[in-house]
């Protein structure tokens, strides 16, 4: 394949190339160059002269090196080098206190855009980011993992953080002071530093950072999204409190009939709720279990799956890592020896008041 090549003038003023278009883009993003580095885009015999600005205009900021169209009669030039000729950069003595000055130095190139915030994110040098605290999804696993993903669930995951997220009250989500780790998190994979918790999110589901994931043929691990389900969905009950308190009582279960639509309650079927209740020993657990499941044999299903379906925010069981269909399925389910023996491998404490809960959302269909 022809690839596109470059040559560049170094503060010195020799002429540097022919490099392609591969080594450019490598040498970029690694912080050599800035917005005014002189480059001739080689066509042939011939060359056009421009700026590293005017490519990232025309090519993106995260690609300013590639074209969409392949070169016409270029001769690709240019052996294995490590770094552009006329071009240092120390990046061990590299630290946060001397970015600015790097920048700002007349006899070294940084990245041209490294000070300019966009969409709450900043973009950092690599060396930076290599050097920054690791958080998953946003950098390269340290071990092997003995449980990893599919495919299919790994899509999954990202629809589902998709659903949560677009239903997310951003404001309040950065508002949280359990949020606060997450302002300032940088992504080592797209060098990115992010400046609020709702931007870690937005980011996460940025078509950049999945096409970085995919390239780097990242290991998804079978809890890797737990911790940014578990904020999205805290956050969702606070803004849900209301309907929270309707549904923990039998009696005001009745309270979230109505037809789907503006005003409408929407909870969880089945979920654990955070309680100072006393929290249940494996044999209760088994015993109380058990109870529920002859209880489940008294519910008309089909007025079961009518009242429920318009109300349950999803059908999803993060204990099992399963994709539910209808709110028949979510109780069969958590009801199931499979789950009930799940918990318990876990060590997940079921309490008294989770079983009442439980147990007044089965009732409400009771023939």
């Amino acid at each position: 394949m022809v690839e596109w090549e470059f040559s560049y003038l170094d503060p010195s003023g020799n002429f540097r190339g022919s490099f392609t278009a591969e080594k450019m883009q490598k040498w970029y993003e690694q912080g050599y160059f800035e917005s005014s580095l002189e480059i001739f885009i080689h066509r042939g015999r011939i060359a056009d002269r421009c700026t590293l600005q005017w490519l990232c205009d025309n090519n993106g900021i995260d690609t300013p090196f590639i074209f969409s169209e392949p070169p016409h009669d270029a001769l690709v030039h240019g052996g294995f080098i490590e770094c552009p000729p006329g071009l240092t950069i120390e990046q061990d003595e590299i630290s946060e206190c001397c970015l600015e000055n790097l920048i700002s130095n007349s006899t070294q190139y940084a990245h041209p855009l490294n000070s300019v915030r966009a969409n709450g994110e900043l973009r950092v040098f690599k060396i930076q980011a290599e050097r920054a605290k690791s958080w998953v999804l946003l950098s390269q696993e340290s071990k092997e993992l003995v449980y990893t993903m599919t495919q299919d669930s790994v899509v999954r995951q990202f629809q589902r953080l998709k659903t949560l997220l677009e239903r997310a009250d951003m404001a309040a989500l950065d508002k949280r002071t359990t949020n606060n780790d997450l302002v300032g998190v940088i992504c080592k994979f797209c060098c990115v530093k992010m400046s609020a918790a709702s931007d870690v999110f937005k980011h996460l589901l940025s078509v950049r950072h999945i096409n970085q994931l995919v390239t780097k043929q990242y290991s998804f691990a079978i809890n890797a999204f737990d911790d940014y389900f578990e904020r999205l969905e805290i956050q969702a009950k606070l803004n849900n409190s209301t309907t929270t308190k309707a549904v923990t009582k039998t009696t005001s279960v009745p309270s979230i009939q109505g037809k789907h639509g503006k005003g409408v309650k929407l909870f969880k079927l089945m979920q654990m709720i955070s309680s100072e209740s006393r929290q249940l020993t494996d044999e209760e657990f088994k015993s109380e279990m058990e109870r529920l499941r002859n209880l489940a044999k008294r519910v008309d299903w089909s007025n079961f799956n009518k009242f429920y379906k318009d109300h349950v925010v999803e059908y999803r069981c993060t204990v099992c890592q399963k994709t539910l269909l209808s709110p028949t399925n979510v109780v069969e389910h958590h009801l199931s020896l499979y789950h009930c023996r799940t918990v318990r491998l876990k060590g997940i404490r079921v309490t008294a008041a989770d079983i009442e809960l439980w147990e007044s959302q089965i009732s409400v269909a009771i023939q």
